[in-house]
């Protein structure tokens, strides 16, 4: 991997934005088998096998600067992000190995679709390319 250009990310979104969120009932029935939950406007089927595979991959919760990667990363997330804060953005950051990273956070909500944040996207993956040269 050269380099890793992030949009909202929100890895470990099945503990920290699901599990730690939804009722004790609803968690329940996913333990029991599969549940559909309303995120965002929209309905997922969250299944037991997705939260138990998922708590194998889990890389926010750990030391700073863990995971081994040493290529540049340029994250972008909208401050009025209602589906992942924007703090996911930090602790992911703190993370990581490499000291190329950079976050940029802009007055947008979780889609980041107006046409200011198609360019800051634009500049941070040309950004990332340009500093695979240099790195």
């Amino acid at each position: 991997v050269g380099g890793i250009v992030g949009l909202a990310a929100d890895p470990d979104f099945t503990e920290d934005l699901l599990m730690k969120r939804l009722p004790a009932d609803v968690i329940e029935r996913i333990m029991d088998g599969m549940e559909q939950i309303n995120w965002g406007g929209k309905v997922y089927p969250i299944s037991r096998a997705l939260i138990e595979d998922a708590r194998t991959h889990l890389i926010l919760d750990g030391p700073d600067r863990e995971l081994p990667i040493q290529c540049p990363i340029r994250l972008l997330h909208g401050l009025y992000d209602e589906e992942v804060p924007y703090d996911t953005a930090i602790r992911l950051a703190n993370r990581v190995e490499t000291d190329d990273v950079i976050i940029s956070l802009s007055r947008s909500g979780h889609y980041m679709d107006d046409i200011d944040d198609f360019q800051r996207t634009r500049l941070a993956i040309q950004d990332c390319i340009e500093s695979i040269f240099i790195y």
